[in-house]
Protein backbone atom coordinates (compact mmCIF):
# COMPACT_ATOMS: atom_id res chain seq x y z
CA UNK A 1 0.00 0.00 0.00
CA UNK A 2 2.71 2.52 1.14
CA UNK A 3 4.55 1.60 -2.25
CA UNK A 4 1.43 2.06 -4.28
CA UNK A 5 0.87 5.30 -2.52
CA UNK A 6 4.67 6.63 -3.05
CA UNK A 7 4.05 5.65 -6.73
CA UNK A 8 1.30 7.75 -7.32
CA UNK A 9 2.72 10.47 -5.35
CA UNK A 10 5.53 10.58 -8.33
CA UNK A 11 3.81 10.06 -10.86
CA UNK A 12 1.82 13.45 -9.96
CA UNK A 13 5.43 15.45 -9.57
CA UNK A 14 6.91 14.11 -13.02
CA UNK A 15 4.00 15.28 -14.62
CA UNK A 16 4.45 18.69 -14.71
CA UNK A 17 2.58 21.33 -13.06
CA UNK A 18 -0.85 21.19 -14.94
CA UNK A 19 -1.24 17.25 -13.89
CA UNK A 20 -0.45 17.93 -10.33
CA UNK A 21 -3.41 19.85 -10.01
CA UNK A 22 -5.54 17.19 -11.78
CA UNK A 23 -4.01 14.50 -8.77
CA UNK A 24 -5.35 16.71 -6.08
CA UNK A 25 -9.33 16.16 -5.18
CA UNK A 26 -12.03 18.73 -5.46
CA UNK A 27 -13.34 19.91 -1.63
CA UNK A 28 -16.79 17.64 -0.75
CA UNK A 29 -19.75 19.54 -1.04
CA UNK A 30 -21.40 20.32 2.48
CA UNK A 31 -24.18 18.13 3.47
CA UNK A 32 -27.24 19.74 5.20
CA UNK A 33 -29.83 17.96 7.49
CA UNK A 34 -33.45 18.93 7.94
CA UNK A 35 -34.01 20.42 11.16
CA UNK A 36 -35.14 18.45 14.01
CA UNK A 37 -37.07 19.77 16.75
CA UNK A 38 -37.86 16.15 18.47
CA UNK A 39 -36.19 16.78 21.70
CA UNK A 40 -38.53 19.88 22.30
CA UNK A 41 -41.17 16.55 22.97
CA UNK A 42 -44.79 16.19 21.65
CA UNK A 43 -48.11 17.81 22.14
CA UNK A 44 -50.23 14.76 23.37
CA UNK A 45 -53.47 15.74 21.59
CA UNK A 46 -56.35 13.49 22.18
CA UNK A 47 -57.25 13.17 18.43
CA UNK A 48 -57.70 10.31 16.36
CA UNK A 49 -54.92 11.31 13.99
CA UNK A 50 -52.54 13.65 12.35
CA UNK A 51 -52.76 14.33 9.24
CA UNK A 52 -49.94 16.53 7.04
CA UNK A 53 -50.58 17.93 4.24
CA UNK A 54 -48.95 19.93 1.82
CA UNK A 55 -51.66 22.43 -0.14
CA UNK A 56 -48.99 24.32 -1.04
CA UNK A 57 -47.69 24.01 -5.35
CA UNK A 58 -44.33 25.72 -6.03
CA UNK A 59 -44.28 27.03 -9.57
CA UNK A 60 -40.59 25.65 -10.00
CA UNK A 61 -39.45 28.73 -11.53
CA UNK A 62 -38.61 32.51 -11.23
CA UNK A 63 -38.54 34.39 -9.30
CA UNK A 64 -39.34 31.60 -6.71
CA UNK A 65 -36.21 29.82 -5.52
CA UNK A 66 -37.11 27.28 -2.86
CA UNK A 67 -37.19 24.48 -5.21
CA UNK A 68 -33.52 25.40 -5.82
CA UNK A 69 -32.79 25.01 -1.53
CA UNK A 70 -30.23 22.10 0.08
CA UNK A 71 -33.15 21.46 2.49
CA UNK A 72 -36.91 21.34 1.49
CA UNK A 73 -38.74 24.13 3.83
CA UNK A 74 -42.23 22.34 3.04
CA UNK A 75 -40.15 19.09 4.33
CA UNK A 76 -38.52 20.78 7.02
CA UNK A 77 -42.23 22.02 8.15
CA UNK A 78 -43.82 18.00 7.72
CA UNK A 79 -41.07 16.72 10.22
CA UNK A 80 -41.64 19.55 12.58
CA UNK A 81 -45.43 17.93 12.54
CA UNK A 82 -44.66 14.29 12.39
CA UNK A 83 -42.16 15.38 15.28
CA UNK A 84 -44.16 17.22 17.60
CA UNK A 85 -47.61 16.34 17.32
CA UNK A 86 -49.04 13.44 18.84
CA UNK A 87 -52.60 11.58 18.29
CA UNK A 88 -53.36 9.50 21.39
CA UNK A 89 -57.01 9.10 21.04
CA UNK A 90 -60.54 11.15 20.14
CA UNK A 91 -63.24 12.05 18.48
CA UNK A 92 -61.62 15.05 16.07
CA UNK A 93 -58.54 14.06 13.90
CA UNK A 94 -55.88 16.77 13.66
CA UNK A 95 -55.13 18.33 10.45
CA UNK A 96 -51.49 20.32 9.69
CA UNK A 97 -51.86 21.70 6.38
CA UNK A 98 -48.30 24.24 5.05
CA UNK A 99 -50.08 26.44 2.73
CA UNK A 100 -47.08 28.33 2.19
CA UNK A 101 -43.73 27.21 1.73
CA UNK A 102 -42.28 30.31 -0.73
CA UNK A 103 -38.72 32.03 -1.00
CA UNK A 104 -38.83 34.52 -3.59
CA UNK A 105 -35.30 35.90 -5.27
CA UNK A 106 -35.32 39.92 -5.95
CA UNK A 107 -31.97 40.97 -8.23
CA UNK A 108 -30.93 44.61 -6.40
CA UNK A 109 -29.23 47.47 -8.13
CA UNK A 110 -25.23 47.06 -8.27
CA UNK A 111 -22.90 49.77 -8.82
CA UNK A 112 -20.93 49.41 -12.49
CA UNK A 113 -17.56 50.54 -13.96
CA UNK A 114 -14.46 51.32 -11.80
CA UNK A 115 -16.61 51.84 -9.03
CA UNK A 116 -18.13 49.03 -8.96
CA UNK A 117 -14.69 46.55 -9.83
CA UNK A 118 -13.30 47.62 -6.52
CA UNK A 119 -16.47 47.53 -3.89
CA UNK A 120 -18.80 44.35 -3.64
CA UNK A 121 -23.10 44.73 -3.02
CA UNK A 122 -25.44 43.22 -1.74
CA UNK A 123 -26.49 41.42 -5.22
CA UNK A 124 -29.96 39.62 -4.58
CA UNK A 125 -32.64 39.57 -1.88
CA UNK A 126 -34.53 36.28 -0.86
CA UNK A 127 -37.86 36.78 0.61
CA UNK A 128 -38.97 33.91 2.47
CA UNK A 129 -42.57 32.94 4.19
CA UNK A 130 -43.78 29.53 5.57
CA UNK A 131 -47.23 29.37 6.60
CA UNK A 132 -49.56 26.77 8.12
CA UNK A 133 -53.21 25.82 9.18
CA UNK A 134 -53.34 23.31 12.09
CA UNK A 135 -56.85 22.58 12.95
CA UNK A 136 -58.88 19.83 14.72
CA UNK A 137 -61.71 18.60 12.44
CA UNK A 138 -65.47 16.57 13.26
CA UNK A 139 -66.28 14.10 11.12
CA UNK A 140 -69.81 15.66 11.94
CA UNK A 141 -69.77 19.51 12.67
CA UNK A 142 -66.85 20.37 11.04
CA UNK A 143 -63.74 22.32 12.29
CA UNK A 144 -63.65 22.54 16.03
CA UNK A 145 -60.42 24.10 16.77
CA UNK A 146 -58.16 26.33 14.73
CA UNK A 147 -55.11 28.36 14.36
CA UNK A 148 -53.04 29.61 11.33
CA UNK A 149 -48.94 30.82 11.57
CA UNK A 150 -47.32 32.42 9.48
CA UNK A 151 -43.34 33.64 9.24
CA UNK A 152 -41.21 35.51 7.16
CA UNK A 153 -37.70 35.93 6.93
CA UNK A 154 -35.53 38.52 4.22
CA UNK A 155 -31.64 37.90 3.53
CA UNK A 156 -29.56 40.00 0.70
CA UNK A 157 -26.59 38.26 -0.22
CA UNK A 158 -22.70 39.82 -1.66
CA UNK A 159 -22.02 39.35 -5.03
CA UNK A 160 -19.57 36.62 -5.90
CA UNK A 161 -20.84 33.77 -3.74
CA UNK A 162 -20.18 30.11 -4.51
CA UNK A 163 -22.94 27.56 -4.98
CA UNK A 164 -21.75 26.13 -1.50
CA UNK A 165 -21.92 29.27 0.11
CA UNK A 166 -25.47 30.20 -1.16
CA UNK A 167 -26.59 26.97 0.17
CA UNK A 168 -25.30 27.80 3.19
CA UNK A 169 -27.19 30.47 3.36
CA UNK A 170 -30.56 28.68 2.30
CA UNK A 171 -30.14 26.02 4.88
CA UNK A 172 -29.71 29.12 7.34
CA UNK A 173 -32.96 30.74 6.29
CA UNK A 174 -35.03 26.75 6.44
CA UNK A 175 -33.34 26.53 9.90
CA UNK A 176 -34.29 30.54 11.23
CA UNK A 177 -37.96 30.46 9.66
CA UNK A 178 -38.55 26.59 11.26
CA UNK A 179 -37.36 28.14 14.91
CA UNK A 180 -39.83 31.12 14.47
CA UNK A 181 -42.75 27.99 13.36
CA UNK A 182 -41.48 26.54 16.23
CA UNK A 183 -41.46 29.38 18.82
CA UNK A 184 -45.08 30.73 17.50
CA UNK A 185 -46.52 27.28 17.89
CA UNK A 186 -45.34 26.19 21.13
CA UNK A 187 -47.27 29.47 22.27
CA UNK A 188 -50.30 28.76 20.24
CA UNK A 189 -51.20 25.40 21.08
CA UNK A 190 -51.85 25.75 24.51
CA UNK A 191 -53.89 28.52 23.74
CA UNK A 192 -55.99 27.60 20.70
CA UNK A 193 -56.08 23.69 21.35
CA UNK A 194 -55.79 23.37 25.46
CA UNK A 195 -58.89 21.13 25.83
CA UNK A 196 -57.26 17.99 23.47
CA UNK A 197 -53.75 18.59 25.74
CA UNK A 198 -53.42 16.21 28.11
Amino acid sequence: MLNALRRLAAACLLSGLGLVAACETAPAPPRFAEPSYADRGAFDLAVSDVAVEVSYVPPLREPNVEHRFPVSLAGAAERWARERLRATGGAEFLRFDITDASVVEEPLPVKEGLEGAVTVDQERRYRGRLAVLLEAVAEIGGRMAYVEVEVTMSKTVPEGLTVNERDRIFHGMVRGMMDQLDAQLDEQIPRYFGSYLH
